[in-house]
């Protein structure tokens, strides 16, 4: 029996909702959640990884440090929503500048 394949998402997000361009489909477990800070942001935000509907799901806010040149992971086995849904970043709070690159990464159907 073939293994899954892991799968890599990759999109930027700036200071609001930034949803990737791709679908978790139903069944797909998250291996590992990262960001990585490009752009120092302003004071007063906070980014949760997650989909619609459980915006935290894959990295909560307290897990994620905001400033300039920062890497926050975490490695985890999380099963993706049902229906399927597109991963989004959010930025709560106000902060005017800032950017992040946020990657995950998922199988689409782990085999026992």
């Amino acid at each position: 029996m073939p293994l899954p394949y892991v799968q890599v998402i990759e999109w930027t997000v700036g200071t609001g909702l930034a949803q990737s361009s791709t679908t978790l489909p139903v069944g797909a477990r998250v291996l590992s959640c990262m960001v990585e800070v490009t752009s120092a942001y302003s004071a007063g935000g906070d980014l949760r990884i997650g989909q619609i509907g459980d915006e935290s799901k894959f990295l909560a806010a307290e897990f994620v440090e905001m400033p300039l040149g920062t890497t926050s992971k975490r490695d985890q086995n999380t099963l993706a929503s049902n229906p399927a849904k597109k991963v989004s970043a959010r930025v709560i709070g106000a902060p005017s500048t800032g950017q992040a690159k946020v990657t995950v990464l998922y199988v689409e159907q782990p085999r026992p």
